[in-house]
């Protein structure tokens, strides 16, 4: 039986003069190659802007890759989700996990600090920014009580 995705969140420093960690959250996969897919489904249907002509391939304002965070007995459930049409009742891409309250609410705080969050996959617990790199600034919160 294949692995499911999880979804990891938590903060990234990008150098060691980093103050304040950057939150994000990955769509973790046992391999890479369906990290690899999973990046591309994720970029064919993201409708942001790419800012920069030259460096990293970084996009901006998209509004049809989506998370979610739902309170749960002890933890939340975060869930990313995404439909290559909005019509469809089913998802092209979806994965969840529970992290634990204390997890979550450190990662909001980073959230509520630089006001965005990057989306990105990983193999494993290594990030693959290289090739998914969305700059999020909504997560759809009901009751989740940060």
């Amino acid at each position: 039986m294949r692995d499911a995705p999880r979804v990891i969140i938590g903060g990234i420093q990008y150098t060691p003069d980093d103050p304040i960690p950057s939150p994000i959250i990955a769509v973790s996969y046992p391999t890479r190659e369906e990290a690899l897919w999973a990046a591309r489904v994720l970029l064919s249907i993201q409708n942001g802007r790419r800012p920069f002509e030259t460096g990293p391939a970084v996009y901006m304002g998209d509004t049809r890759v989506k998370v979610r965070a739902r309170p749960a007995t002890k933890d939340v459930l975060v869930e990313v989700f995404a439909y290559a049409e909005p019509s469809h009742l089913t998802a092209s891409l979806y994965a969840a996990s529970r992290v634990g309250r204390d997890l979550y609410g450190a990662f909001r705080r980073l959230v509520d600090i630089h006001k965005r969050y990057t989306l990105t996959v990983a193999e494993g617990d290594r990030l693959l920014m290289e090739e998914l790199d969305l700059v999020k600034y909504v997560i759809d919160e009901k009751e989740v009580g940060f």
